[in-house]
């Protein structure tokens, strides 16, 4: 499946800090998962069965990726670095809680309104556990699981204002790939 175990240790530290550093490779997953979503659109009806959770966790899932990238171009690297260790990212960076993420990138120009966190709050259970299993770890984080319409209105423009933000940075973020590049 395109997995190369003979790079060597340093090659494969260099790609990874590489790719992690960079904002728009988190920006491009994002995308991608987006149009993910977009082919399994619960709306539409896809004739095997009700794919609206799977749609839903691939919505948050592109919403996470577009807050790491915000953090990254905001914060800049997420990753922990020691002398002669594997490379990694930050623990904080490790979560999948949409709504910590977004107030890490709160600016001026940014702000969250009290529902668009109840809203990213409400899709973390989604990426977490609705998505991709019939239960949670416990019964502690058991809820009714669902989403309307209107809610399904509100993540997309939710995703739409953060894409468009992130936009805004396009030169930014072309200017960090290349300076990064591994040719330099």
């Amino acid at each position: 499946m395109g997995v190369n175990d003979d790079w060597d240790t340093p090659t494969k530290r260099e790609a990874f800090a590489n790719a992690a550093d960079r904002p728009n490779t988190w920006f491009v997953k994002g995308c991608q998962l987006k149009a993910a979503a977009d082919r399994c659109d619960w709306i539409g009806g896809t004739g095997i069965g009700d794919l609206h959770w799977v749609y839903t966790m691939l919505l948050g899932m592109a919403i996470e990726s577009l807050l790491k990238a915000a953090i990254v171009l905001h914060h800049g690297s997420q990753l922990k670095r020691e002398p002669n260790r594997a490379v990694n990212l930050e623990r904080s960076f490790l979560i999948h809680d949409l709504d910590a993420l977004a107030k890490r990138i709160e600016t001026q120009d940014f702000t969250l309104s009290k529902d668009e966190l109840e809203l990213l709050n409400r899709l973390t259970s989604f990426i977490e556990w609705c998505g991709r299993y019939p239960v949670p770890r416990g019964d502690n984080d058991m809820m009714a699981v669902g989403t309307s319409s209107i809610e399904r209105g509100r993540i997309l423009a939710f995703y739409d204002r953060l894409l468009n933000d992130l936009r805004k940075h396009k030169a930014v973020l072309n200017e960090l790939s290349v300076k990064r590049s591994p040719a330099d």
